[in-house]
């Protein structure tokens, strides 16, 4: 079935070695508040880095890990672009309601594991706007659907 909320991110299907349906669980903490929030997705495995895509409250969210750098983007209800890379301060654009704005980020602590059908990514940042400081943290599990048989 297509699913219109991923048309929106460009997919570089040359660089792609695989994309794969997966069930996704992702953890966030901000200032020391969790949530878990639990979707469907994809897992795109490529030469140069490993992504994982999802869409939340109508919105697109891409965060693809390369190295010791992760990149986080969301299209829809509010934009974000964050570049986070281990004890760098980077940074970000954030926009809601048609005003976008600069912000700026320390990160702590960029890891993340792979296998063929599953991808773990553990993010520690701190978000600053203005003069406020917002502590996140960001942890999510990508595993391959299982296959359904007929």
């Amino acid at each position: 079935m297509f699913n219109i909320c991923y048309t929106t991110i460009e997919r570089r299907k040359k660089e792609e070695i695989a994309v794969k349906k997966c069930r996704l669980t992702i953890i966030t903490s901000v200032d020391g508040q969790e949530t878990e929030f639990s979707t469907e997705g994809e897992l795109v495995l490529s030469v140069k880095e490993s992504c994982v895509r999802y869409c939340q409250d109508g919105s697109v969210v891409e965060l693809c890990m390369q190295g010791e750098t992760a990149r986080i983007k969301r299209f829809g209800d509010y934009s974000l672009f964050l570049e986070l890379r281990r004890g760098e301060r980077t940074k970000g654009r954030l926009g809601i309601g048609g005003s976008e704005g600069e912000i700026e980020v320390d990160t702590h602590k960029v890891a993340y594991s792979q296998s063929k059908d599953s991808f773990l990514a553990v993010l520690h940042y701190d978000l600053l706007i203005g003069v406020e400081r917002q502590k996140m943290k960001l942890r999510i599990l990508a595993r391959k659907e299982a296959k359904t048989q007929r």
